[in-house]
């Protein structure tokens, strides 16, 4: 959940920095895109489209670059909005996981999260974190 935050703040700057380099102008935009209108989602969305816009070497270098962002994106929302499960039948497995309970299309779901999981949902999220890394500089160059 941490490294999504990280995301999400160098996706924001990507994208003020892409529209402006303007100071004065770069606060306001910044503003409007992180205000309560402007979703993670949405965000996610107009960066592809700047990349499919300016950046489409990048986008062909990273060809799965926002399946998997969109994949931590929809992870992000599970942990932000599911219920962790306490119950005592789960409990009673004494396993090193945890379960979350989440509802999808009017039915209850679950997902079991092992150390492993974790291990490489942060794998995935460092390697999105660095082709952002990477995406910023190029829109750097690009001014």
């Amino acid at each position: 959940m941490d490294q999504t935050i990280w995301l999400d703040t160098i996706i924001t700057g990507i994208l003020v920095l892409y529209f402006t380099e303007d100071a004065k102008r770069q606060s306001v935009l910044g503003e409007a895109l992180t205000g309560r209108d402007f979703s993670f989602s949405a965000r996610i969305e107009l960066l592809e489209k700047v990349v499919e816009l300016s950046f489409p070497a990048f986008a062909n270098t990273h060809h799965d670059f926002f399946t998997k962002l969109d994949k931590i994106r929809r992870f992000r929302n599970r942990l932000a909005h599911a219920q962790l499960d306490t119950s005592n039948k789960f409990l009673a497995k004494g396993e090193e996981q945890i379960q979350l309970v989440f509802y999808e299309n009017g039915e209850e779901k679950h997902q079991t999260i092992t150390f492993a999981d974790v291990k490489l949902r942060l794998a995935e999220c460092s390697q999105v974190l660095l082709q952002l890394v990477e995406l910023q500089k190029l829109i750097k160059q690009a001014h």
